[in-house]
C-alpha cells in the first residue's frame, strides 16, 4: 500500500487540528508544525515557527528525511487582529503579514522542489471570505487573506506543468478559538450598518476612534459586533449584490418572489427593507399567484432552473435552503458555499 504524506501547519488546534484529523483518518501519515511544546495524539508533532525561514526548512526536512516524500501541504497557521487602522500599529501588521502571508510562502518555498522533483503534491492555503468581502475593523487580516488568494492563483498555473496542484479554502467564522484569540486594538462596543453594500460605523464607545455617530444617515441594523471582533453578516447580501451592480451596469437583478404575501406577517422594519430590495431591482417575477405549501419550493425550483451557479448559505440542517442545495445538485448546477458560524 502507498504511503501518504502530509503536512499541516497550525494543526494543534482548531481548522488545523480537525484537517489533521480527518488526513489522518483518510489514512496519511500527517506532520503538524507549531510553537507549541506538545502535540495531537496520533499526529507527528514537529516544534517549529512559521516567522523563522530556518525553522520552517529543517522542519520539512526532517518530514523528508523520515519519509522521503511530501504529498500534501495545508498552510493553516496564523492568526488575526481587529481594530480601526489609524490606531493599528504598523509593527503588527506586519507581524500579521508575516505569519499570515509569509508564512505560507516559507512553507511553499520549502516544499515545492520535493514535489516537483517527484512530479507531483497538493498545496492548499487556507485563506477567509474576508479576502473576497473584506471586513472592517479587520482591515489587515482581510488584506492579507486577499494576497493569500491572489498569490495561490498565481502559483497555481506555476506549479501546474509540474503535477502540483494549488488551492484555497475560504471559510468564514468557525465556532473555534481563533476569534477569541484575536489581537484587538480598540475597546468598547462597536456596531455597524450597512449601506450601499458597504459596512460602515454605526456607533462606537471606543476611545480610540475618530468616528462619529452623527454620520449615520439610516435607521440601525442587525449589526452588533463585540470589540470590534469580525463577522460577515449575511442579511447584507442583497445590497451586495445590488451595490455590486453599480459598478457593473451589464449586470440584471431579478426578485424571484414565491407568493404575493410572503412579507405580510413580517416586522415592520423588516418589511420595509423586503419592499426595498425588491423595488430596486431590475425586474421582479411572482412564481405563485397566491400562498400555498410549496409556492416556497417552487420559488426555489425557479430560481435554480434559471440559473448558472447557486450561492448558499447553508449549514446543513433541513429547510429550504437544503432543498435547493440538493435540486441544484441534481440539475448539475455549480455551487458556491458561503460557510456561516455554527454555535
Amino acid at each position: 500500500m502507498n504511503k501518504k504524506i502530509a503536512i499541516v501547519t497550525g494543526g494543534t488546534s482548531g481548522i488545523g487540528k480537525a484537517t489533521a484529523l480527518a488526513l489522518r483518518g483518510a489514512g496519511y501519515t500527517v506532520y503538524e508544525f507549531s510553537r507549541r511544546e506538545a502535540g495531537v495524539e496520533g499526529l507527528h508533532h514537529i516544534r517549529a515557527d512559521i516567522t523563522d525561514e530556518t525553522q520552517v526548512r529543517a522542519a520539512v526536512q526532517q518530514v523528508m528525511d523520515a519519509e522521503g516524500q511530501i504529498d500534501v501541504v495545508v498552510n493553516n497557521a496564523g492568526f488575526g487582529i481587529s481594530g480601526a487602522v489609524e490606531f493599528t500599529d504598523t509593527a503588527d501588521a506586519q507581524r500579521l503579514f508575516n505569519a499570515d502571508f509569509f508564512g505560507m510562502v516559507r512553507v511553499n518555498r520549502a516544499v515545492i522542489a520535493h514535489m516537483r522533483a517527484a512530479g507531483r503534491g497538493r498545496i492548499v492555503n487556507l485563506s477567509s471570505v474576508a479576502g473576497p468581502l473584506p471586513i472592517p475593523f479587520q482591515t489587515y487580516y482581510s488584506a492579507a487573506k486577499a494576497a493569500v488568494n491572489a498569490y495561490t492563483m498565481a502559483l497555481a498555473n506555476e506549479l501546474r506543468p509540474f503535477g502540483i496542484t494549488v488551492c484555497a479554502v475560504q471559510p468564514g467564522d468557525i465556532h473555534t478559538g481563533f476569534t477569541a484569540a484575536r489581537e484587538k486594538t480598540v475597546t468598547g462596543d462597536v456596531k455597524l450598518k450597512l449601506y450601499k453594500g458597504n459596512l460602515i460605523t454605526a456607533s462606537i464607545s471606543s476611545p480610540c476612534t475618530l468616528y462619529s455617530e452623527d454620520l449615520v444617515t439610516f435607521e440601525e441594523s442587525d449589526y452588533d459586533q463585540k470589540d470590534s471582533q469580525g463577522f460577515i453578516n449575511l442579511w447584507g447580501l442583497p445590497d451586495t449584490v445590488l451595490a455590486l451592480r453599480e459598478q457593473h451596469p451589464e449586470i440584471t437583478v431579478e426578485a424571484a418572489i414565491p407568493c404575493p404575501t410572503q412579507a405580510d406577517s413580517w416586522p415592520e422594519t423588516e418589511r420595509q427593507r423586503y419592499h426595498g430590495l425588491v423595488a430596486a431591482c431590475d425586474m421582479e417575477t411572482m412564481v405563485s399567484g397566491s400562498y400555498s405549501p410549496s409556492c416556497m419550493q417552487r420559488r426555489d425550483r425557479y430560481m435554480v432552473d434559471h440559473s448558472m451557479l447557486l450561492i448558499a448559505a447553508f449549514d446543513g440542517s433541513a429547510g429550504g435552503t437544503r432543498y435547493t442545495v440538493e435540486y441544484a445538485l441534481r440539475q448539475g448546477i455549480e455551487i458556491f458555499d458561503v460557510s456561516i458560524p455554527t454555535e
